[in-house]
């Protein structure tokens, strides 16, 4: 018997475990050994703009077990923040909040889902993982959020089996 499992508001513990799992993922990208020591770039490239500017990474946008609507946002650890606090352009949404603590994490989490007509269903601040779970109705805004310099990666909750 196959079942289908849908991340969801009701799930938290699930919703928390595929955010770990999607924080492992865009923290520890493998280096791929081709030859004699050589290493191959980064597999999963983060996707540029056409300014040239690095966005966040889009995860599952284009897998078919996607759950359209249901997102798991990222942001980036306090190292990686410290060069988007020398340089804040590209802030557009509370620009002087960094998701460094976690009444901040639930601030910037509520502001950029407005900024997408969505609803934050769970925010994570505890450790290392920081970031929300998000609901919106427009695909295209939620990539739009990639422009943010605060947010690591962007993935697309997805469905699956357990048989």
């Amino acid at each position: 018997m196959s079942r289908a499992l849908t991340i969801s508001k009701t799930s938290r513990g699930l919703s928390f475990i595929a955010f770990c799992l999607s924080a492992i993922c865009a923290t520890f990208t493998p280096a791929i050994p081709i030859a004699q020591g050589q290493i191959a770039e980064n597999p999963r490239p983060p996707s540029t703009s056409p300014n040239g500017r690095n966005n966040a990474r889009l995860y599952n946008f284009d897998n078919e077990s996607r759950v359209r609507g249901m997102y798991i946002v990222g942001f980036k650890s306090e190292a990686a923040l410290k060069d988007v606090m020398l340089g804040t352009s590209g802030l557009k949404v509370l620009p002087h909040v960094m998701p460094t603590s976690e009444s901040n994490i639930k601030t910037l989490a509520a502001a950029l889902a407005k900024q997408v007509d969505g609803v934050v269903r769970h925010v994570y601040s505890k450790g290392r993982l920081r970031g929300f779970a998000l609901t919106a109705a427009s695909e295209e805004r939620v990539k739009a959020l990639a422009q943010d310099p605060r947010i690591e990666y962007i993935e697309a909750e997805i469905r699956f089996s357990v048989n």
